[in-house]
């Protein structure tokens, strides 16, 4: 048995202890409430960082496809007839509005060729040109400023992401033996054609037949040129913006296969001077 001075001193003790505990408390509120307001900011701020890039890639990505769609629609009516591809030779089916081909693949020189043209040629020179400057006139990111400079530095940027991007998609094509060369259609009006392209955005030719299969490096290669951003973009941009961005790099691949699709006959009709 405790005496009464024991239980008095336990009593107080409890009761100190208590009391401590809840000044501990008290004062681990008033601090959390004092840096909640300021995380609220910072959250903030990369928020409005975040949806920035974003809302510049959807200018830059809606750009792209109202490029393709007038393209499709001033070219379609003018070169509707279509074209016949250098590497294949054309058998007209006079049931359908289509034609069969007989495939020739590629060699390497062909194919490393294509690569280039596809990465660095004026096409994507002036889709990227393009590009950097809505990022320019959006000031996205904040932190390269304004000026020539700073247009330079984004554009480098993209030009480092294109490049990703169609490094990725021709070393993966050739790793899965693919042949990833566009090829426009055959066929005639305007719908077929951009149905064409736009299985042609998740496809690519296989074996010496030149069979259809689904694509890996078609959609791989968008992500990875968006990731490889990361590597110079600001800190605060994470994987999830740059997964967000390849969505709209993957749309842009869609709509340059359309604009593609009608542009080969403009130039094909242009080099032969008619």
């Amino acid at each position: 048995m405790l005496s009464n001075a024991d239980q008095k001193s336990g009593i107080h003790g409890r009761y100190r202890m208590r009391q401590s505990d809840g000044h501990g408390h008290h004062a681990q509120d008033i601090l959390m409430n004092v840096k909640r307001p300021r995380n609220q900011m910072k959250r903030a701020r990369l928020s409005k960082a975040t949806d920035d890039i974003l809302c510049s890639r959807m200018a830059r990505t809606g750009l792209v496809l109202l490029l393709a769609g007038s393209i499709g629609v001033a070219a379609g009516a003018t070169f509707g007839q279509g074209l016949k591809n250098s590497d294949t030779k054309a058998v007209s089916d006079q049931n359908t509005d289509t034609q069969e081909t007989i495939y020739v693949r590629p060699n390497l020189h062909r194919r490393f060729h294509s690569y280039l043209l596809s990465t660095f040629g004026p096409i994507q020179m002036v889709t990227l040109v393009a590009g950097s400057a809505i990022s320019h006139a959006d000031d996205v990111p904040p932190e390269w400023g304004q000026g020539w400079g700073a247009y330079g530095e984004r554009f480098v940027s993209d030009v480092g992401s294109s490049t990703t991007a169609g490094t990725t998609n021709f070393l993966l094509g050739e790793a899965l033996h693919l042949d990833i060369k566009y090829y426009p259609c055959t066929c005639k009006g305007v719908w077929p054609r951009v149905k064409h392209a736009l299985i042609s955005s998740l496809t690519a030719r296989a074996g010496e037949d030149g069979h259809r299969v689904f694509s890996p490096p078609a959609i791989v290669s968008p992500y990875a040129g968006a990731f490889s951003t990361l590597t110079w973009y600001p800190a605060r941009y994470g994987a999830k913006d740059a997964f967000r961005t390849g969505n709209y790099d993957l749309l842009d691949s869609v709509g340059m296969k359309i604009a593609l699709e009608f542009l080969h006959p403009v130039f094909r009709k242009l080099h032969h001077g008619s």
